[in-house]
């Protein structure tokens, strides 16, 4: 008798230090955005393109605007490292110049789960606003994987309603938020 109760014992104690553990969400890491643009202008002759990154925050207002003139054909890259934000700033960035670019951003997280400690991502800018966007590999698994993004109204004339389909590798929608 005394065996088995100390296996049960043994047992729920291993299933006790278990469910905390698995109930807990990922360390998401620390994360850094960098935007690399690209002047599409393929005369080299021509003068280089002034570059504006306007640094928007989670209020909407203007935090930092950073400059930087890239010549044609030739890539100018704006990294969270000196951008002058600080650590833990969060917001988005407006992309201007009087040229035409291609961009596309980066973002690196350190200090995660994965076995190198590093995941990561990529997207495309674009130079206008969206009432449509399909975000590939969008996750949701509750407790154990789930995927972050953020959206920014660009529109002046009121309040975005957003509507969330998670559908499958079949093409069927499993829920909608």
């Amino acid at each position: 008798m005394k065996k088995k109760m100390s296996l049960i014992l043994a047992v729920v104690m291993a299933f006790s230090f278990v469910l905390p553990v698995l109930a807990a969400d990922p360390n998401p890491g620390t994360g850094n955005t960098d935007i690399i643009v690209q002047n599409a202008d393929t005369n080299t002759a021509n003068p280089a393109a002034t570059v504006n990154v306007d640094y928007i925050n989670q209020s909407g207002g203007v935090e930092k605007t950073v400059f930087a003139s890239v010549a044609p054909l030739a890539a100018g890259e704006f990294s969270a490292e000196t951008s002058g934000l600080g650590d833990g700033w969060i917001g988005s960035a407006v992309v201007s110049s009087e040229k035409e670019l291609a961009a596309v951003v980066n973002v690196l997280w350190t200090n995660v789960s994965a076995l190198d400690h590093t995941t990561g991502g990529s997207y495309a800018g674009y130079d206008t606003g969206s009432t449509e966007a399909f975000v590939p590999y969008l996750v949701y698994n509750p407790n154990s994987q789930f995927s972050r993004f953020s959206v920014q109204n660009v529109d002046t004339g009121g309040a975005a309603n957003i509507t969330i389909k998670y559908i499958n590798r079949d093409g069927t929608n499993d829920f909608t938020i």
